[in-house]
């Protein structure tokens, strides 16, 4: 039976499902061990299963809205069956067996292998009742919510060791990753995908991040903060969780017989065990530092100085367990084994599931769940999981997220994003890039060399620079008189911006026009990050100058024989905005301002597929900028002028609601119509051209004596007198007399009444957009987390493109997409899993089976030629000889600097 599926409940289930192995309430006094020892007929409010209800309801109500506290109480009566506490507890006097058991049942649930992989069991199981109705083809949303609370690794290895393969080898079939793809999906990606939209920062997985988190002694650690959960782990919790495992991972490597604390007993570390397990406590005044230093120096484990060749030389128990691919897999696989054995160890049990839910709990706090949408929430684990390295090494750090991300079988280009540095001029700039690019192809080059030895050909890399969208936070600060007297450029409304942006740009092209076959790996340009917080006037003139053909070389002049490749263009809109139509407005002014041209594309896109009336349903009131609202209704205005006709605009009352709104900006309205408050707002994307402005106004000596005018500016030439017009109007944007009311939150109301207006205005940018051939990037688990996708299932990729699916072929139906994994470490994803959901997500809405197949590789195939990175046929060692020329020309650049020619 198809159901409806909501993010709210898969994610309140998913979260409940795992309690035991994510809750720190369970690690001081396990409360579900204390409903098991109370009696289940005691309604006494101080029974052990109220307490923790009150305490749970706490913790839930932190990230989840709760409908009622009924459904709460149900669902951990199902999960957790009084009967099945009480006669596990009274068979071993602990919870462990339980854990184990209800593992066991998830892993049977989810996991299963085909063709040397872990997979996802898409299909039914006996389990399914745990489920209830997110079963069969909706567990696949079960899992993406599943996947994103709670580290799944531990199914795996329950699932190796209870299929008899309890031998360490089979670990060789588990890199981090889960396929979700069924063997007909497998097949069809076999023949090679692109991921083109990738930030490289987050290009790592939580494994690698969790190596540095426990190797306090190469990378200190710091408190990790959710301010919107009110929670942090402190700096001592990380190194307790560091002692604990080194302490269990000696004993799993060196263990003969014995358990936990007869091993400790004779290491004389017993005490030490006990504190670590939360049985007794440490004192304030020790210090966690000094007992991890003198832990791994007495046990001598200092395998690295954080330089290691392989990512697991990082691990501090690659010496007790030397593995190459995870050493953390090997610990996790040797624990779950020796706690099947059925050996009584209390104090191994205490300590391992503690551990766990540390990890659980830091893996919560950098991979995002679907709570909260918006850039605004999803920056905060962007940077906490993001923002440090991975090793000390650059070269290594670079090499490594290289490798992980090239660990997808089914990759055979990666673009990554890059942020362009900040400070300096343009030369300076491009000198920085040119150091920064050397270390990034040295990492690549060393990567190709592996798969060079390995006999595969390795996944062809290409650079996208993003320019990072920024606030100009100092609009009270604007004066265009300053402007004029003094050239500072800070008093202009995103001048400054504007010019560090110029800088970027300029130091990005002519670098790769400088150095001969740096354009096959050097390949596009974006804008990112809050769309709400820089407009796309702001970059107009940047991104146009950036391709124009009057200043751009065709052939490199130190290698005439060899074509510069043109230089592709994206750029993040429409997806996290306030009101639809700021969105629909951006998307336009990107395509139309920036002279997008066919293969050219847009990232995300999601309000191109949003349906206005769920929209609407959402958002029935929207705070907004008014001078956003007012650009918003001056855009629809100016489409209908440019006779794109809208049934459903009645002109006389949108003229009617920009003027209202315009009379609390600009006061007295003199000379103010619709007509110029359109055009000030179309000069806002040619700021070159309206520097003219700036000099026609200013008072000269010749004036001083004429009284001032009583519009616009009392500092203006009173001879150009004194009605509003087109270029005061303009000007009106860098003053902070006129600032302060363009940005004040208004609250707009939107009605069903606007539903069928949305609609063709959302169809006339489809259109648009279709017939240009511009490309839409998709990325699914990072759709549904920050956009108005309210499930994995409910993906807009479909709405934008539906051929081979539906019966109609309209060009707003018919969209070039891709499908990407955007930032894989936030989102807990892959490449080809984003490629699963959104598979699983067509045939969940009925689609036959060879449609859905079809249209598949034609997505697939959409990434690979849309890409930036040009097709060629070149083998590993022929990559390895150009990687080397185009490194030596970069130093080459270096040591000679930047000549005045450039």
């Amino acid at each position: 039976m198809k159901i409806e599926i909501f993010r709210e409940p898969l994610d309140l289930r998913a979260e409940l499902l795992t309690l035991p192995f994510t809750s720190l309430l369970f690690n001081e006094e396990d409360p579900l061990e204390k409903i098991a020892q109370a009696s289940p007929t005691s309604d006494k409010k101080g029974h052990p299963l109220n307490k923790f209800k009150e305490m749970l309801y706490q913790e839930l109500n932190v990230t989840h809205h709760l409908r009622n506290l009924d459904e709460i109480d149900l669902l951990l009566q199902k999960y957790f069956p009084f009967k099945d506490l009480q006669e596990s507890y009274l068979d071993t006097k602990d919870m462990s067996g339980f854990y184990m058991k209800h593992l066991s049942k998830l892993s049977r649930l989810f996991i299963t292998h085909r063709n040397g992989k872990i997979t996802f069991k898409y299909w039914g199981h006996e389990e399914d009742t745990l489920l209830g109705h997110y079963k069969g083809i909706n567990k696949v949303a079960f899992w993406q919510s599943l996947n994103r609370c709670f580290s799944t690794d531990l199914l795996v290895f329950i699932h190796l060791l209870e299929n008899n393969m309890d031998d360490e080898t089979y670990l060789q079939s588990y890199r981090s990753t889960i396929h979700l793809e069924d063997k007909q999906l497998d097949q069809i990606l076999q023949a090679g995908v692109a991921d083109t939209h990738l930030h490289f920062s987050a290009g790592r997985n939580f494994a690698l991040n969790w190596i540095r988190l426990t190797s306090p002694h190469l990378f200190p650690p710091s408190r990790m903060t959710n301010e919107l959960w009110g929670r942090s782990i402190d700096e001592r919790l990380f190194y307790i969780c560091s002692i604990n495992r080194v302490l269990l991972g000696l004993f799993l490597a060196r263990r003969e017989q014995g358990n936990l604390s007869q091993f400790y007993g004779k290491m004389r570390k017993i005490e030490l065990m006990y504190k670590i397990a939360g049985m007794k406590s440490f004192r304030s005044e020790e210090n966690l530092s000094d007992i991890f230093a003198q832990l791994i120096d007495e046990l001598d484990l200092l395998h690295s100085d954080g330089d290691g060749h392989l990512h697991t030389e990082l691990d501090s128990l690659y010496k007790l367990m030397p593995d190459e691919h995870s050493v953390e897999n090997l610990f996790l696989f040797r624990a779950l084994k020796y706690l099947q054995s059925g050996i009584k160890d209390t104090l191994f049990q205490r300590a391992f599931w503690n551990y766990i839910r540390i990890k659980n709990t830091v893996f919560r706090m950098q991979v995002q769940a679907n709570h909260t949408r918006g850039l605004e929430y999803f920056q905060r684990f962007f940077k906490r999981s993001s923002k440090s390295r991975v090793s000390v090494n650059p070269f290594h750090h670079i090499r490594y997220i290289l490798q992980t991300q090239f660990d997808n079988p089914y990759l055979r280009k990666l673009e990554v994003r890059l942020s362009p540095p900040t400070t300096g001029n343009y030369k300076e700039i491009m000198l920085d890039l040119a150091r920064e690019l050397i270390e990034f192809l040295r990492a690549y080059h060393n990567v190709t060399h592996d798969f060079e030895q390995r006999g595969k050909l390795v996944p062809a890399l290409g650079v996208v620079y993003h320019l990072i969208k920024s606030k100009d936070n100092k609009e009270t600060e604007k004066c265009w008189m300053d402007f004029f007297d003094s050239g500072d450029e800070r008093s202009l409304y995103f001048r400054s911006i504007q010019k560090l942006y110029g800088a970027q740009m300029d130091a990005i092209v002519k670098l790769r026009e400088s150095v001969p076959e740096l354009s096959y790996y050097l390949v596009g340009v974006d804008a990112a990050s809050n769309e709400k917080w820089t407009e796309p006037w702001v970059f107009t003139h940047i991104f146009r100058n950036a391709r124009n053909s009057d200043k751009h070389r065709t052939i490199y002049q130190k290698a005439p024989y060899l074509p510069i490749q043109t230089l592709g263009i994206t750029y993040h809109v429409g997806e996290d905005y306030r009101h639809i139509l700021t969105a629909l407005r951006h998307v336009d002014e990107v395509v139309e301002k920036f002279n997008l041209h066919a293969g050219d594309r847009i990232g995300h896109g999601a309000v191109l597929g949003v349906k206005p009336q769920e929209w609407i349903l959402n958002n029935p009131v929207i705070v907004i900028p008014r001078i956003e609202y007012i650009e918003n209704l001056l855009w629809l205005w100016g489409l209908e002028k440019k006779n794109e006709t809208f049934s459903h605009i009645y002109l006389s009352n949108l003229e009617k609601e920009i003027l209202y709104h315009a009379k609390f900006i600009y006061g007295e309205m003199d000379g103010i119509h619709v007509y110029s408050l359109w055009q000030a707002y179309e000069k806002k994307f040619n700021p070159e051209l309206n520097l003219i402005a700036f000099n026609r106004y200013k008072p000269s000596e010749a004036t001083s004596n004429f009284p001032s005018p009583r519009l616009f500016c009392n500092l203006v030439n009173p001879l150009e007198g004194q009605a509003w017009n087109v270029e005061k109007l303009f000007l009106a944007y860098h003053c902070k007399c006129y600032l302060t009311s363009m940005l004040e939150p208004i609250e707009v109301s939107v009605t069903s009444e606007d539903v069928l207006f949305y609609q063709q205005i959302q169809s006339h940018i489809l259109v648009k957009v279709s017939s240009r051939g511009i490309v839409v990037e998709t990325n699914p688990s990072s759709n549904t987390a920050i956009t108005e996708v309210d499930h994995i299932f409910g993906h807009y990729i479909q709405e934008l493109n539906s051929r081979g699916l539906k019966g109609e072929h309209k060009i707003e139906n018919g969209l070039i997409c891709t499908i990407n994994t955007d930032d894989p470490v936030v989102f807990n994803t892959t490449i080809s899993n984003e490629f699963a959901y959104i598979y699983y997500s067509l045939l969940e809405k009925g689609h036959a089976r060879e449609d859905v197949l079809r249209w598949i590789d034609r997505i697939r195939f959409n990434g690979m030629r849309t890409c930036f990175i040009i097709d060629r046929q070149i083998t590993n060692l022929e990559r390895l000889k150009e990687l080397e020329r185009v490194i030596g020309e970069l130093e080459e650049l270096i040591e000679n600097g930047i000549s005045d020619e450039v």
